[in-house]
């Protein structure tokens, strides 16, 4: 089975003398779709980036498929990984199509233009999005929501069996959060993609996800199936508020809600 193996993963921003990420160990399973939860400070984005190669590891190792994620090629990687940040700054005039098409440039040879197979798969991204009406208009033009799913788009586009994505519902309204969260899904159980992602809701992460990473401190402090991870008892003590738990009698769905009262 096709894994991404941490261990031991440690790090500390060079201005700071506080640990961030501390021996991080974990192993994520293909097939799966994984939600990273974790109060703010907690080293979910600093575990991501080091994912992502966007920091170096200097301590510790993460393995893809049994290779140094450091030693692979950036072609290779791209193939392998895609990334939907939770901000992207785009200043330059391409409209919706350009930015979902350039998903496509890790398979493209060099000076070579967009094939048929390439503009059938950015089609489908625009539509999986629902972003298609969009393809013409200038990514700089749209709201906030819209560009997140277009950024999701590209990634769809760029179709690596693991995709990675740090807070994809943070901008969008409740109707598109759900929209975005059924289609990773389908990603997930019908096109056989390893979801990735950092969530803030718990009840979103509850529903969607099947395996959970908790985090709290620069440390994981459980990680597991959904049901056995995401607790009254765990949620307390990482984000030291008391929760209880209810669960929807007709979808079984549990949705948890923070006690403001502390009882």
């Amino acid at each position: 089975m096709k894994t991404i193996n941490i261990a031991k993963l440690s790090w500390k921003p060079t201005t700071s003398d506080r640990m961030i990420l501390k021996e991080i160990t974990c192993k994520l399973s293909a097939g799966n779709f994984y939600g990273i939860l974790g109060p703010n400070g907690s080293g979910k984005t600093s575990l991501m980036r080091h994912l992502l190669r966007l920091l170096p590891v200097k301590a510790g190792k993460i393995q893809l498929d049994q290779k140094d994620i450091t030693r692979l090629k950036q072609e290779e990687f791209a193939r392998l990984v895609s990334f939907v940040p939770q901000k992207t700054a785009i200043d330059a005039e391409f409209t919706v199509y350009d930015i979902v098409a350039m998903g496509r440039t890790p398979y493209q040879k060099h000076f070579q233009g967009l094939g048929k197979e390439d503009e059938t798969i950015i089609l489908q991204a625009l539509e999986a999005t629902k972003c298609i009406h969009l393809k013409d208009q200038y990514f700089t033009q749209l709201s906030g929501g819209e560009a997140q799913r277009v950024l999701v788009a590209r990634t769809i586009a760029q179709d690596t069996p693991w995709l990675v994505l740090d807070e994809p519902i943070a901008s969008l309204d409740i109707k598109h959060q759900v929209d975005l969260m059924d289609t990773l899904r389908t990603l997930n159980r019908e096109k056989d993609k390893t979801v990735i992602a950092i969530l803030h809701d718990l009840n979103l992460a509850a529903k969607y996800c099947n395996e959970i990473i908790l985090m709290k401190d620069g440390e994981i402090y459980d990680a597991g199936p959904v049901e056995e991870v995401l607790t009254v008892k765990n949620l307390k003590a990482v984000y030291e508020i008391d929760f209880y738990m209810e669960r929807n009698s007709h979808t079984g769905d549990r949705y948890f809600i923070p006690n403001s009262g502390g009882v």
